[in-house]
């Protein structure tokens, strides 16, 4: 049996609100998913681990170089919006015009948006964690004592 793929991606404020929805599979076609609109963006993804669901993990999407398309990727990292990319899989014989109920979540992943490279012809993004700020972290620093590790502390020389 084959599959097909699909994946949806939605772009949200730090606040909550959905600036847009975005299906790869339905080529120049608005369909009807979740009871939201799902315009179509030509878009790769690689990187997700399969049933992965987590904001820990980081994703690659690579979109078709157009300045509509830069300009909204732009914007979504300048203002700190979240990425949430879900891979879907389906039945062949299923394949229509619009999103079948035997979907399948096989992938999801979860991350600020940042734009990672672009040219004329294509754009680099990533969707990473939102646990770890933009340019790096650093753990705090704590003392290493009896109460933290559970054992006593031994300096080995």
């Amino acid at each position: 049996m084959t599959a097909v793929s699909v994946a949806f991606l939605d772009l949200t404020t730090p606040q909550g609100a959905t600036m847009v929805r975005w299906q790869s599979r339905w080529i120049g076609s608005t369909v009807t998913h979740e009871g939201q609109a799902w315009s179509y963006v030509d878009v790769d993804w690689n990187a997700v681990a399969s049933g992965a669901q987590s904001d820990a993990a980081q994703v690659a999407l690579t979109f078709v170089g157009l300045p509509s398309t830069l300009g909204l990727l732009l914007d979504a990292q300048d203002n700190g919006w979240r990425g949430r990319l879900r891979v879907f899989f389906y039945p062949v014989e299923d394949d229509g015009p619009s999103p079948p109920a035997s979907m399948v979540l096989t992938a999801s992943a979860r991350g600020l948006v940042s734009v990672e490279t672009y040219n004329m012809t294509q754009i680099q993004v990533s969707l990473i964690s939102a646990q770890i700020p933009l340019g790096g972290a650093a753990f705090p620093p704590r003392r290493a004592d009896q109460s933290l590790i559970g054992i006593p502390c031994v300096l080995e020389i």
